[in-house]
This record gives C-alpha cells, sequence and structure tokens, in this order.
C-alpha cells in the first residue's frame, strides 16, 4: 500500500475520485468544515481520507468573538469619558482605571 502524503505536499494531484452524498451527509460536511475552518472541500476531504485527521482551531474564532464583545464596552468607555470632561463628574484617576482596564482585557483577547 502506498505510503498516505501530508495535505500540506505540493505534488502533483492527478487522479479525481467521486461520490454521491445526501442533502443531510452534505450538510454534517459543511458543520464539521466550518468547525475546522475550511472552506475549500476539496482539501477537507483530502485530509480526511489521507491522514484521518482534520485540525479544529477554536481559538481564533474565540478571540474574534471576544473583540466583538469588547468593542461596545470600549465605545461605552469613550461616551463616560466624554460626559465626564463636559460635566467634570469623574475624576481622572478613576476614568484611567477604567481605560485600563478595558486595554487589559483588548491585550488578553489577543494573546
Amino acid at each position: 500500500m502506498e505510503k498516505p502524503r501530508s495535505s500540506g505536499e505540493n505534488s502533483k494531484r492527478d487522479l479525481t475520485r467521486s461520490f454521491k452524498l445526501s442533502a443531510a451527509d452534505w450538510d454534517m460536511a459543511g458543520r464539521r468544515m466550518r468547525l475546522c475552518e475550511q472552506r475549500n472541500f476539496s482539501k477537507f476531504a483530502r485530509e480526511i481520507l489521507t491522514t484521518g485527521i482534520v485540525t479544529v482551531s477554536n481559538s481564533a474564532s474565540i478571540a474574534d468573538e471576544i473583540s466583538r464583545q469588547l468593542g461596545p464596552i470600549g465605545n461605552n468607555i469613550n461616551q463616560i469619558a466624554r460626559k465626564a470632561n463636559t460635566d467634570n463628574l469623574l475624576h481622572s484617576k478613576r476614568l484611567m482605571r477604567l481605560w485600563s482596564c478595558w486595554r487589559k482585557s483588548i491585550i488578553l483577547c489577543k494573546s
């Protein structure tokens, strides 16, 4: 039996194989591809067939989600700062502490 090639090798692929899927099978394959952040079905199928493993990376999608949720918080802090500066309601130390906490949250998301 021929040794399986890794999917990352830059090799000539001259064989084509086709198969049929039901709509439910195709939906399941699509869900699995999304979990693996894979958009290319040929690459996905080749990885499954040659290695039996498809690497799933959730770290990027989790960081993106956290960043998306922190964005409005940053906007709220800016609004508080604007109001505080206009009406002299908030001491600068407290504002700087708020800003510092928000920046730390952003840094944690990106690491």
